[in-house]
């Protein structure tokens, strides 16, 4: 169950979100977008409305098709029930300077903030499409723990470095490869996999048939499903395991406490880490039987000049270094 509306007030809107965090979050997302827009354009909300009332007469004259697109999508993400009783999809009025529409997600409303494209020129079924890109989103993060926890395991444990770089894009591409792919495509004849982040893109498009056929055989995503999204990311992109900067989105760096700071601070400054594990150089507490153990992730050994000729030694403390062969 959905309902359609077009924002006026951000505080009417906010006051609905329960959680502070996420309302503040929202709230700089929502203002960022379009609230100065708002403020120079008097016709902005009326322009708004209208494209309300077009989008609700377009799901009208399609509901069959979206109802079962949304049925075999939350198949797919092993969702048993809806995870709210009810839907509401705000349309924002249109941000100067915006190339494509945007779309986000919080709790159980689905925002897209139209661009002067989208005004003039795009389809409906587009921007629709943008609506089913977020509901994936929410239908992913709302999966049945069991399914959840094999998906996380799978991309930590599985022995390829291009499961630990696919695993950094696999909710975006699947959402972008479902909603702007497999449903603008039932409705308008061809996909619309277009995303500003070049990995994302590229990885929708390798996997655009294989979840395709996973919704038509009405399948949930299993094992079988997760290596060929490794293997389609592989053939789309062979050499980013030598990309550095891809490399490490995410790792293990092992160094002294007194140094942890400065190198902290220099491998931030180089590559963006987006998520940094520290420990111990000489005598780490890892457990490597832990669920969330992540036997993918590059480590980084820091050590001085004095540590150059004990490097044998270090081996047999460092949980790591001792299976690494001689």
């Amino acid at each position: 169950m959905a309902q359609l509306d077009a924002i006026e007030d951000i505080d009417k809107i906010l006051g609905v979100i329960e959680d502070p965090s996420q309302r503040q979050q929202l709230r700089e997302k929502v203002q960022g977008i379009y609230a100065n827009y708002i403020q120079q354009s008097a016709n902005a909300a009326s322009i708004t409305q209208v494209h309300v009332r077009t989008l609700q007469a377009y799901i009208d004259q399609h509901q069959s098709v979206i109802t079962e697109f949304v049925d075999r999508l939350a198949l797919f993400y092993g969702v048993a029930s809806p995870p709210y009783e009810e839907i509401t999809i705000y349309l924002c009025p249109a941000a100067a300077g915006l190339p494509n529409s945007l779309a986000f997600y919080c709790n159980n409303s689905i925002f897209v903030t139209l661009s002067p494209a989208v005004e003039q020129q795009q389809p409906t079924c587009l921007l629709l499409g943008n609506v089913m890109h977020e509901t994936a989103h929410l239908l992913y993060e709302n999966q049945h723990a069991t399914l959840k926890q094999k998906v996380d395991q799978f991309f930590l444990q599985y022995p390829s470095q291009y499961a630990y770089l696919a695993y950094r894009y696999f909710d975006e591409a699947l959402a972008t490869a479902l909603g702007n792919g497999v449903f603008v495509e039932a409705l308008y004849g061809q996909h619309d996999i277009n995303h500003t982040n070049h990995f994302i893109c590229g990885f929708a498009m390798a996997i655009h048939k294989d979840v395709k056929k996973y919704l038509n055989k009405q399948q949930e995503m299993d094992t079988a499903f997760l290596v060929k999204c490794v293997k389609r990311f592989k053939d789309y992109f062979p050499d980013e395991f030598r990309n550095l900067q891809q490399i490490l989105g995410r790792c293990v760096l092992f160094t002294h406490d007194l140094d942890r700071e400065q190198v902290q601070q220099r491998l931030v400054y180089h590559f963006h880490p987006g998520s940094v594990l520290f420990y111990p150089l000489k005598k780490p507490n890892i457990d490597e039987d832990a669920p969330y153990y992540d036997r993918n992730a590059p480590c980084i050994f820091v050590l001085s000049p004095r540590e150059k000729g004990s490097l044998s030694s270090l081996c047999k403390v460092n949980p790591y270094l001792r299976r690494v062969k001689k």
